[in-house]
C-alpha cells in the first residue's frame, strides 16, 4: 500500500469522524459538506481499481430526461453489463451505479477554447471540475464538445491539452477517477471537427 492509498484512507477517515460517522463530500465550491445521498452511505466511497475496465467497457448514457417510467431515475436501466454510467447528474443513478459496481460520471463543464488557452485558465477549470466530482461522489467525467474546430488550430490544441491536463490532475487526486472523451462519428474533418484524435487517444 503506497503513501497516496494511505493518505486517501487518511482522508476518508477525517470526513467520516467530521460527519459524526456519516460520509461527507468537501468540495471546493459548496462551503459546507455535502451529505452522502444514497440510502446506504457505503454507496458514496469512490469507486477504486483501474479507471476504466480491462475485461471491457460499455457506457450507458442516462441524461436527466432519460427516464420514461414509473419505476425512477435509474431503475429503468439494464445494470447487468454496463461498467460506466455518463451524465449521470441525478443521485439516485449514481447510488444505483455503485451499487451494481459501475462508475457514474457527469459531464464536463462549460468549455470556452477561447478563454482557455491560457494555461492558468485551464488549471482554475480543472480545480473547479474535479471539485464538482469529488463533492458530489461521482467518479470522473466526460467530455462531450461539439463544435467545429479547424485541424491544427490553436483552439483545437486547447481542447488536447484541457484533456490531458484533466486527465493528470484527477489521477493524481485519485488513480481511479475517469476521463472520457465523445468523439464524431468520423475521424475525417466531419462536421467541420478537426480534433487532434491521437492525442485524444494518449490522454
Amino acid at each position: 500500500m503506497g503513501m497516496r492509498t494511505h493518505l486517501l484512507l487518511l482522508q476518508l477517515a477525517i470526513f467520516f469522524c467530521a460527519g459524526g460517522g456519516r460520509i461527507l463530500a468537501i468540495s471546493a465550491i459548496a462551503s459546507e459538506p455535502i451529505e452522502c445521498p444514497c440510502a446506504d452511505e457505503g454507496l458514496c466511497l469512490p469507486m477504486s481499481g483501474l479507471p476504466v475496465n480491462p475485461d471491457g467497457e460499455l457506457f450507458g448514457f442516462y441524461g436527466s430526461w432519460t427516464n420514461s417510467s414509473a419505476l425512477g431515475p435509474g431503475k429503468d436501466m439494464n445494470w447487468t453489463h454496463v461498467t460506466t454510467v455518463a451524465w449521470a447528474s441525478q443521485d439516485e443513478v449514481m447510488c444505483l451505479a455503485h451499487e451494481h459496481g459501475a462508475r457514474a460520471v457527469i459531464g464536463a463543464p462549460p468549455i470556452d477554447m477561447d478563454a482557455l488557452f491560457q494555461q492558468s485558465a485551464r488549471k482554475e477549470w480543472i480545480e473547479k471540475a474535479l471539485a464538482q466530482v469529488q463533492g458530489t461522489y461521482r467518479d470522473g467525467i466526460v467530455f462531450d464538445y461539439e463544435a467545429p474546430l479547424d485541424i491544427g488550430s490553436v483552439q483545437a490544441r486547447t481542447y488536447s491539452f484541457l484533456i490531458a491536463e484533466t486527465r493528470d490532475a484527477f489521477h493524481a487526486a485519485n488513480p481511479s477517477l475517469q476521463i472520457s472523451t465523445c468523439v464524431a462519428w468520423s475521424p475525417d474533418n466531419i462536421d467541420g471537427r478537426g480534433y487532434p484524435y491521437a492525442e485524444f487517444a494518449e490522454s
